[in-house]
């Protein structure tokens, strides 16, 4: 990635631990999702809280993301779930 990427998640616990409370807080050791976003020289920012229209970018984004990374299947026989693997 360029430098001077950025990424905007949520405030949800898989991205920052900002809203734990402070005695939860992992003690000079940074949010996995930070440290992979430093690695990538990525800019983390996260959503405001309680603020649906920045939420609302934020979701609309994850659905782009999941839409490009997961799969479907549908499967109409048992035969045809072990042909998958």
């Amino acid at each position: 990635m360029n430098t001077g990427s950025k990424i905007r998640t949520d405030n949800g616990a898989q991205f920052t631990y900002a809203l734990l409370a402070e005695h939860l807080c992992p003690k000079n050791n940074p949010h996995p999702f930070d440290a992979t976003c430093k690695a990538h020289k990525l800019e983390h920012s996260l959503t405001q809280f309680r603020h649906p229209w920045t939420n609302g970018q934020v979701g609309g984004t994850n659905r782009i993301i999941k839409q490009y990374t997961t799969k479907i299947y549908i499967i109409s026989n048992w035969k045809n779930l072990k042909s998958i693997r």
